[in-house]
Order: structure tokens, then sequence, then C-alpha cells
């Protein structure tokens, strides 16, 4: 569990999950992003994690949003994002074999400007995380 005084914590955080699907080449990774200009600024990392790496990879996108920011790539722009995820930054990776390389990450953004969150690499708990997720 964490807390967090800036975005730096979780942001960096993300980047090592991704680096971890990345290096690992398969499986899956579903990312929520708050709004969709984030996953605008990350497109390039996910465009490329769905076509040089055998990655299913899924990202959620408040409802309302009306482009694809990924375009013409294999992965799988969600724009139906309950209200409730809506609110969390999500970022679930599952390796696909013996579950070593498992990790999530999940956070909420205070009021302040903060975030209060959770990362683990205990693959129950990720298995948990998607179970929640509903994939």
């Amino acid at each position: 569990m964490f807390v967090s005084l800036s975005r730096r914590q979780p942001l960096a955080t993300s980047y090592e999950l991704e680096d971890r699907a990345w290096r690992t080449g398969h499986g899956r990774l579903h990312a929520g992003f708050q709004r969709a200009a984030t996953l605008e600024v990350q497109a390039d990392i996910y465009r490329d994690l769905a076509t040089t790496t055998d990655i299913d990879a899924h990202c959620y996108v408040p409802p309302g949003t009306s482009t694809d920011p990924l375009g013409d790539v294999p992965a799988t722009v969600h724009t139906d994002m309950t209200d409730e995820l809506a609110g969390y930054w999500v970022l679930l990776y599952e390796d696909g074999d013996d579950g070593s390389q498992n990790c999530a990450l999940v956070a909420r953004e205070t009021k302040y400007g903060h975030y209060r969150g959770v990362w683990t690499y205990d693959h129950t708990l990720v298995a948990a995380a998607f179970d929640a997720l509903d994939v």
C-alpha cells in the first residue's frame, strides 16, 4: 500500500509494470485511464506492445470518449468504463505462464491531488484484480 504526494510514484510504478510486460513479451495487460488524453500520451507504448509482442492489450477510457486514440492497432480500447472504475488508475499484467511476472497497480487520486493505492507482484492478488474487472 502507498500514499504518494504526487503522480510520480504511481507513474514510475506503471512504467516498471509496462516494462515487465514488454520484457516478458506475452500474456495480457489491462490499463484503465482516468482521462482519454492520458491514453493519447501513452499511445505509442500501447501501440508498440500490441504490435511487437504477443500481449493481449486492453485499455479502458471513460464513457463518452469519441475516438480511439490507438487508431488501427490490435489493442482493444474499451469506452464503456464504469463510473467506479473511472476513478482509479489501474494497470494489470498477467504473464500467461506460471504467474512469476504477474503484477498490478490500483490507485485513486484524492481530493488533494495525492494518490492512495497498492501495487503487488502476488499472482493471487493480480488474479483477483482481473476478476474485479470482469475480464
